[in-house]
């Protein structure tokens, strides 16, 4: 291909020059490697390589991933992990139905309202505020919501207690107010949802989000900031026909996209976008040229410079990859061109949807056609000539009848990739499959390495080497897994969790069926998520209320309990389980007649405690302790939440024992492997930035 050979000469050249594109993924691989501690490993070979092929560029990338590493750290410490007083004054940037946000230096507070609270975008306000705690779940390969208001720079939630309007003088973003005010006058609700997306980066329609990340069409919004170029070429065409010189031009675009981007932007991909086009005025401006990969990674650089915690969002890749693929390919040819997006995109479509529909190729063919040659081109017409919204509202409802066209026959290919590392190896074949595509013999050996990947990503998912026990961090409730070989189980489900948390973790591995679901009692925080886990998943079996009752799933070994008690609690299933040499005893709610029961039932000492009831002072009595000596004690429970569980009497007992304690609410999930010598403890946290690498609670049990 024309455009690798030419990629190729450039990497000849000792030059910097046309080799910046290296640099930003070595700064990403070291961001990576401290929330995923392996990535480590692919960013030292990927050092060497660069060594090997240029010692400038090895220098280079080095320096600014050292450097970025330790913004990242500053900025952790000094925004993350600071205090942050429940007075505060701020100027509103954004306002939604029922949050706004508050400007706080380079970064803003989010802050819960009441629907009738007078409060508009440009307010500069006196608040008084009072600490909201989200119960979001730290579980690997889900939605990690804290992660996301991270990668937006939102840096604390609040509600609002009191406010009052320190002045109403101008600010940029008054300007913001008028123009979302301008779209939501003037135009009908099917009309501004496209027109703030395309435009602004603004979504608000959470049924049109739906529709197109069924699709997995997603990623057509994220390259929709390269049309901003269609508003910079009507800049220069008007300044043109007014005669004003070119570098006045320059300059105006300049400052303005700079506006643009300071109170409208708040995508990666018109960021993106925004600051290309920045730094191509910059250049003409200044009689200079710069490759176009150059432009990009240079533009990558400076968005992870003024968020480096972009790294945590999907669309931030989607954007620069899409990018990418267009500058190498070179090519005006859609459907070549489109093939190769849709290449490059599909792997982190899968990585977070855990799926992806079999006609995806044909959607993004037509919907990438009717987006990149019309739709987007037309928005900015309508901007200015509103007068022909009842034209574009059409095309919209026409678009609209095509999603639930194909939504109709959206069959499904239910694979994911079950984590980063496959993820990163799968686009390092990628990119040599690109590379020798015109060379059968290689390109053949590439594409049998990637189906070996794809195979072996597939078998590690479905099949468990070795007993595995996760308790599944669900907020305040009660879900924990356990799988050896084929073998799924699920004791407890959880509460409603519009996120589908579990659901979507078992997804991220590639289960589909559960052989046994056991439900300790019915009361909402373990049983709530039953129906749509019998939805999503083959349920062979759905137990409760068992009593003397053993199971043989493997090497798992299952005995239930049931006690009639004078409370729903007491009555909860308690389920004892031997894997190997350690045993485990899981709790449900009981309380003390429950733990009676169980104290009569059982005679052995415990590895492993589920402590009963989320650590309440109502359960874990000294005797119940006492008598089975758990080495480790897992506690499942919301972070903050209203129980005040665990109770400090309770962590007390515990800690007399000398029991070591694992709680959900501080360390997110926690993983059990068990191996007939040891069994090795991890956890998995979203609220810890250092995740990869500060892990205290780390532990090797020896027999």
């Amino acid at each position: 291909m024309h455009s690798l050979k030419r990629l190729k000469t450039i990497l000849r050249f000792s030059d910097i020059s046309g080799l910046i594109i290296y640099i930003p993924i070595s700064i990403i691989l070291i961001l990576l490697s401290l929330t995923s501690k392996y990535v480590l490993i692919f960013y030292i070979i990927y050092l060497i390589f660069l060594y090997k092929r240029s010692k400038i560029l090895f220098f280079y990338s080095l320096i600014f991933s050292l450097l970025f590493f330790l913004i990242y750290i500053i900025l952790y410490f000094w925004t993350i992990k600071v205090d942050i007083p429940l007075s505060q004054e701020g100027i509103v940037t954004l306002k939604c139905d029922n949050y706004i946000l508050i400007k706080k230096g380079l970064n803003y507070l989010k802050i819960y309202i009441n629907k009738n609270d007078l409060i508009e975008i440009g307010d500069n306000l006196k608040l008084t505020l009072r600490r909201y705690t989200n119960q979001s779940r730290s579980v690997e390969n889900t939605f990690l919501y804290n992660r996301y208001l991270y990668s937006k720079r939102i840096i604390g939630e609040f509600k609002l207690e009191s406010f009052e309007i320190k002045n109403n003088k101008f600010n940029i973003y008054k300007i913001k107010k008028h123009v979302i005010d301008y779209i939501d006058k003037t135009y009908d609700s099917i009309s501004l949802e496209y027109i703030k997306r395309l435009t602004l980066g603004i979504k608000d329609d959470d049924e049109l989000s739906s529709k197109i990340n069924e699709l997995g069409i997603i990623y057509l919004f994220s390259i929709s900031g390269l049309h901003l170029s269609l508003l910079k070429r009507g800049i220069e065409n008007i300044f043109n026909k007014l005669n004003i010189p070119i570098e006045i031009t320059h300059i105006f675009n300049i400052l303005f996209f700079l506006l643009y981007k300071t109170i409208l932007s708040t995508s990666s991909s018109i960021s993106r976008a925004i600051i290309m086009i920045i730094i191509y005025e910059s250049l003409l401006l200044s009689n200079k040229r710069m490759m176009r990969l150059d432009v990009l990674s240079i533009t990558l650089i400076i968005n992870l410079l003024l968020n480096p915690f972009s790294i945590f969002s999907t669309g931030f890749y989607l954007t620069y990859l899409s990018t990418f693929i267009i500058y190498l390919s070179n090519t005006k040819k859609y459907i070549k061109l489109s093939l190769s997006i849709i290449l490059f995109s599909l792997p982190l479509v899968i990585y977070n949807n855990k799926e992806a529909p079999i006609l995806l190729i044909l959607y993004s063919l037509i919907f990438g056609f009717i987006f990149s040659k019309f739709l987007i081109t037309l928005t900015y017409i309508i901007l200015f000539i509103p007068k022909l919204n009842f034209f574009y509202k059409s095309v919209l409802l026409i678009i609209d009848k095509l999603y639930d066209f194909f939504l109709k026959f959206n069959y499904k290919l239910n694979f994911s990739i079950i984590n980063i590392y496959f993820l990163l190896l799968i686009y390092i074949v990628l990119l040599i499959l690109y590379k020798y595509l015109k060379d059968k013999e290689k390109r053949n050996k590439t594409l049998i390495i990637i189906i070996g990947l794809l195979s072996l990503n597939y078998f590690f998912g479905i099949y468990s080497i070795t007993p595995f026990v996760k308790i599944i961090d669900v907020g305040q409730g009660d879900s924990i897994l356990l799988r050896d070989k084929f073998y799924n189980i699920l004791i407890d489900t959880g509460d409603k969790d519009n996120y589908d948390t579990v659901i979507n973790y078992l997804k991220s591995q590639n289960i589909r069926r559960i052989n046994s679901i056991f439900i300790s009692h019915y009361d909402s925080d373990h049983y709530m998520e039953l129906d749509d886990l019998k939805e999503a998943f083959k349920v062979d079996n759905v137990y409760s209320g068992l009593n003397e009752s053993q199971f043989n799933y493997g090497n798992i070994y299952l005995k239930c309990f049931s006690y009639s008690g004078s409370s729903k609690n007491d009555s909860s299933m308690v389920i004892y389980s031997k894997i190997f040499n350690k045993s485990f005893l899981f709790t449900g709610d009981i309380e003390s007649e429950g733990e009676d029961y169980i104290i009569n039932k059982l005679d052995e000492e415990i590895t492993f405690l589920k402590v009963a009831h989320h650590g309440s002072n109502t359960s874990s009595k000294r005797e119940f302790l006492n008598k089975f000596k758990p080495k480790i004690s897992l506690i499942s429970c919301g972070l903050n939440n209203i129980y005040g569980h665990p109770d400090k009497e309770v962590l007390k007992r515990l800690e007399e024992i000398n029991s070591i304690i694992y709680r959900t609410d501080l360390l997110g999930s926690i993983n059990i492997y068990v191996f007939r010598s040891f069994s090795y403890i991890d956890h998995f946290s979203e609220r810890d930035l250092f995740s990869s690498f500060n892990d205290s609670k780390r532990r090797i049990l020896l027999n």
